[in-house]
């Protein structure tokens, strides 16, 4: 049979999760899905403040869900995690990954050795002294990744990789190789937005804008002077 594995997650305010057989394969299937809300305070904005409060409510899930896998792959879409173009020296991807914290301090928020760091190319050209990879560079907190992958762990869970979420987002809805033009994903979260550039099927532009549904609802119950949970309500709107 073969193997399942479920994607994982962690919102502002609930844990969803997708357990799916077959996922490189080109007729992935999903088998079971689940969703709960987590106690509030233990995740702000896609960040884990409190790994064993988090790792309980995703036992609950497990179980509640009937997930089989114990082998997860964590999605990270918030407000700790960057992407932004840059060109290279043309080299294999290991290589130019071994050189990234020798390149985009500049471009960081942080310090470099408090950064996780990936390059995804897109295209190739030729630059001032020779062939370069275009591309973009995709940075993560350290502590905001190890956060959501210790709770995975407390949980009795095996986290075997960080996918970032607008790159899954792309993939799951423009899921034919090749799929021709240029297509605008605009995902919006309780407390982020993500938006993607697709041309020809691979993404050229990525942005994660720290502000949601939740921020238009705090809007709403302060302009019309209601509770928060009445503006979540459809009728709710500003005249």
């Amino acid at each position: 049979m073969t193997k399942s594995i479920v994607g994982v997650d962690i919102g502002h305010a609930s844990l969803r999760a997708v357990e799916v057989v077959g996922a490189t394969s080109s007729k992935p299937t999903i088998v079971r899905y689940g969703e709960i809300l987590l106690p509030e305070g233990s995740v702000s904005r896609g960040e884990v403040l409190e790994p064993q409060t988090v790792a309980d409510s995703m036992k609950q899930l497990w179980s509640q869900a009937g997930f089989k896998s114990k082998q997860v792959v964590l999605g990270m879409g918030n407000q700790r995690v960057l992407a932004r173009d840059l060109t290279v020296a043309k080299a294999s991807k290991a290589r130019i990954k071994e050189s990234l914290p020798f390149q985009v301090q500049d471009m960081l928020p942080v310090p470099v050795a408090d950064a996780l760091l990936d390059f995804y190319p897109v295209s190739e050209g030729i630059g001032e002294h020779g062939p370069v990879v275009n591309g973009l560079l995709i940075a993560a907190v350290k502590d905001a990744v190890l956060g959501n992958v210790r709770a995975t762990k407390l949980a009795g869970l095996h986290a075997v990789g960080v996918d970032l979420i607008p790159f899954a987002t792309s993939r799951l809805l423009i899921n034919r190789p090749g799929t021709p033009g240029t297509i605008a994903l605009i995902d919006i979260g309780a407390s982020t937005t993500s938006v993607v550039l697709v041309a020809d099927g691979v993404p050229q532009f990525v942005r994660i804008i720290p502000s949601g549904g939740d921020d238009v609802t705090g809007d709403l119950a302060t302009r019309l002077e209601i509770p928060r949970d009445l503006a979540e309500e459809p009728s709710a709107r500003l005249d």
